[in-house]
């Protein structure tokens, strides 16, 4: 396929996905995935797509959610890396809320190894992924969002999280700016972590680098506001005034 024609076949592929990812691109299009990412520093240069680490999306698209199987594959590697770093903070007994990010999925199996933890979710993924008696699960109820994601929020999730006072609470969001504002594209999810951020001890923010520099939607918080951030890189000037965790 000529590179003129397999640019017009991944621009029309972010017409439809949005999002995706250079193994995803190098199988849709029956080419190596050197070829894909080739192509892509060619079509950014030209300003038709906005490189990631590890994919491709719309330019201007913050406010635009990828499918949720495409945001699982993105930086998984560096994902599991901060959630090791998460879990290290959690110690016997302590109360966690987690949200519903694909970031997070990343913590159910290093929580189990420690003892008496008491995890509240607005992820049922999430909470289906603990396996034995170490945990005791709670999920917030409200209302479901399918779409192969099933997490809730609404005013009765928001109730259910203003009944209960978390240790920690761990989560991530779709970007973060230069002054550190923190935003995603999900309003009721925004609200939901709000609630739980003013009824947590200490908010942690997870964030691996694709999201530096970025805005989307509706304002979540101000890293300012938290008790630390965790990243797999060091955070941009002038965030890296946050105290990485």
């Amino acid at each position: 396929m000529h590179r003129a024609i397999r640019k017009d076949e991944i621009l029309e592929l972010l017409k439809r996905y949005n999002y995706m990812t250079v193994p995803f691109l190098a199988k849709t299009l029956h080419i190596s995935q050197s070829s894909v990412r080739r192509d892509l520093a060619v079509m950014e240069t030209q300003g038709l797509v906005k490189r990631t680490h590890g994919g491709v999306s719309e330019v201007e698209s913050s406010n635009t959610l990828a499918p949720y199987s495409l945001r699982m594959q993105e930086n998984s590697i560096a994902k599991r890396a901060i959630c090791t770093k998460a879990a290290s903070l959690i110690q016997d007994g302590d109360v966690v809320f987690i949200d519903g990010s694909t970031t997070c999925l990343f913590l159910p199996e290093l929580i189990e190894q420690k003892r008496n933890i008491t995890v509240l979710t607005n992820s049922l993924r999430l909470a289906a992924m603990f396996k034995n008696n170490n945990v005791q699960v709670y999920c917030t109820g409200g209302s479901l969002r399918l779409q192969d994601e099933y997490v809730m929020a609404g005013p009765m999730a928001e109730d259910n999280v203003r009944k209960m006072r978390t240790d920690w609470m761990f989560f991530s969001a779709r970007a973060i700016d230069e002054q550190g504002v923190i935003t995603d594209l999900n309003e009721p999810e925004t609200s939901l972590r709000q609630v739980a951020m003013a009824h947590t001890e200490k908010a942690v923010f997870l964030c691996d680098s694709s999201k530096f520099n970025r805005k989307s939607l509706f304002t979540l918080c101000n890293s300012e506001d938290l008790y630390g951030i965790i990243s797999d890189v060091q955070l941009p000037e002038p965030i890296n005034k946050k105290e990485i965790l």
